[in-house]
């Protein structure tokens, strides 16, 4: 399908030279990002569920720490449903 977008001539440079850098045309890489975005809407629309343990001792990870752990591990699901998509 063909579409046309309008975005500023910023944005298009710096995507432009994101998809040079990783070797894939630019609609390619409009493409990955989308997905992503769709499938982090996605996610983000549902309830998040985090893995409980019991323990004796308190965490001493900070909140902060926790929650970048899974933003992570939620980017490598993502990326792994998105080569699973080509």
């Amino acid at each position: 399908m063909r579409a046309t977008l309008k975005i500023t001539d910023q944005l298009y440079h710096e995507a432009k030279a994101k998809a040079e850098l990783e070797e894939i045309t630019l609609a390619m890489f409009v493409e990955e990002e989308l997905r992503v975005r769709l499938v982090k809407h996605l996610h983000s629309s549902t309830e998040h569920s985090f893995r409980i343990y019991a323990t004796e001792q308190k965490d001493p990870r900070s909140w902060e720490l926790i929650s970048k752990i899974a933003e992570n591990e939620q980017k490598e699901r993502d990326n792994v449903k998105l080569e699973l998509g080509r």
